[in-house]
Formats: structure tokens, sequence, C-alpha cells
């Protein structure tokens, strides 16, 4: 029974984080223009700009089978709330993200 209240202490959890991060990601959004949204960068360290700018694109390696996180539509594009963060990452820091669409969850972890 211990096993089963962590579970569902874990889905709690799991959707309060959820639920933040997309009403903070629906403000922005809803904030924003196409034009101006580049042009918003945010203020890097002298340090986290090096690194940017020696990594300037990240292999990201995702669950593509955990609908509405993350997934793979019909068309085989990555979609979801993380995809739309990793977009706002991008137009915010400069990175770009590679999707690993090659290895399972349990393989990128």
């Amino acid at each position: 029974m211990k096993g089963l209240i962590l579970h569902y202490r874990y889905v709690f959890l799991l959707a309060a984080f959820i639920t933040i991060l997309t009403a903070g990601f629906v403000k922005f959004r809803s904030e924003q223009t196409p034009s101006s949204a580049p042009s918003q960068k945010i203020n890097l360290s002298s340090d986290e700009t090096e690194w940017i700018r020696n990594n300037p694109v990240v292999t990201v390696g995702v669950d593509l089978d955990f609908a509405p996180i993350e997934y793979l539509d019909k068309n085989n594009q990555y979609i979801g709330v993380t995809a739309d963060f990793l977009s706002l990452l991008e137009i915010k820091t400069g990175l770009r993200f590679e999707i690993d669409k090659k290895h399972s969850w349990e393989e990128s972890i």
C-alpha cells in the first residue's frame, strides 16, 4: 500500500507542476508577438554565454509517447508542453535543441 500512496503523491505533484508551468507559459505566449519574441533574450552570465557559444546545439532525450507533456504527432513532429518550452528556450537563449527520436525514454536516462 505504501507504493500506491507514493504513486498518487507523484501524480499529484506532477499535475501541480504541469499546471504551474503551463499557466506561466500561456501567460508568456499571450504577451508575445512573433516579431517581438526573438529580441527578448534573457540575461545570461558570461559563463552561460560562453557555454552556449561552445555548445550551440543540445541533443535532448525525450519520452515520445507521454502526451500531453511530449509526444510525436501523426506527422512525426515532436509536440507537447515540453516541446513548447524548448522552443521558448531557443528564442530566449539562442540554443538549438535537437530531439533524439532514435532512443527510448529508458535508453535516454
